[in-house]
């Protein structure tokens, strides 16, 4: 979750944002794996468009396709690469940006016993869709940290910047915007998280606790679930 105080330049607005992010892994091939990863907003902003306005909805869709080997080289680093694609999904005209856009996306990590680093970078360009609001570039980069106990219970942190030049609900000239957030969450008990899924081959789950027994690579390496 993602919490901008001082969302409009100059002003007391505010703006949650809170992303459901499935990730759905597919064997194409003996080598490769496509991962779907799918990010959809659940927006809430108040003061963004003017004074004593509100928005609650849903925000644009970015769906990015992954393509992953299954197989970890001899230096542990695992990557993946694709294309990400810009979905107008809002549900309200002041949450979206009514553009259409694709740009490349990847994500690198280094794994080293239990603990798990590396870095997600994604940029978008605009290419179709309403008039009315100005082109739209942005670029986003994650670096994050994890660590996994022996019982698969997994502590990690990340922080997210992006830069970015779109309209926005109030005008039609773009405004250079960015935005730094840091999450923490600590023994979290998920199946298969984000950019972690992208190189499971397999998971040993105990349905009574819902919690994951273990989660290996395809070179039998316990991967933290983050």
């Amino acid at each position: 979750m993602t919490v901008d105080s001082g969302a409009r330049s100059g002003s007391s607005a505010d703006r949650s944002t809170t992303n459901v992010q499935p990730v759905i892994p597919i064997s194409i091939s003996e080598d490769w794996n496509l991962i779907s990863r799918t990010i959809v907003p659940v927006i809430y902003q108040d003061g963004v468009t003017g004074r004593g306005q509100d928005q609650f909805g849903l925000g644009d869709v970015v769906q990015s396709a992954f393509f992953s080997p299954k197989e970890v080289g001899s230096s542990g680093i695992i990557w993946v690469v694709g294309p990400a694609f810009l979905l107008p999904a809002a549900t309200d005209s002041a949450l979206g940006s009514k553009k259409w856009g694709v740009g490349p996306t990847a994500v690198v990590l280094k794994q080293s016993g239990r603990v798990t680093y590396g870095m997600l970078v994604k940029h978008i360009w605009s290419v179709a869709g309403s008039d009315s609001r100005a082109d739209m570039s942005q670029a986003f980069i994650k670096p994050f940290l994890s660590y996994t106990t022996p019982d698969a219970a997994t502590f990690s942190t990340s922080a997210a910047e992006m830069v970015q030049r779109q309209p926005i609900a109030t005008s039609r000239r773009p405004e250079e915007k960015g935005g730094f957030g840091v999450s923490f969450r600590a023994v979290e008990c998920l199946l298969c998280r984000p950019l972690v899924t992208i190189v499971v081959a397999r998971c040993n789950v105990r349905f009574h606790s819902l919690q994951p027994k273990s989660c290996q690579s395809a070179n039998g390496q316990l991967l933290p679930l983050s």
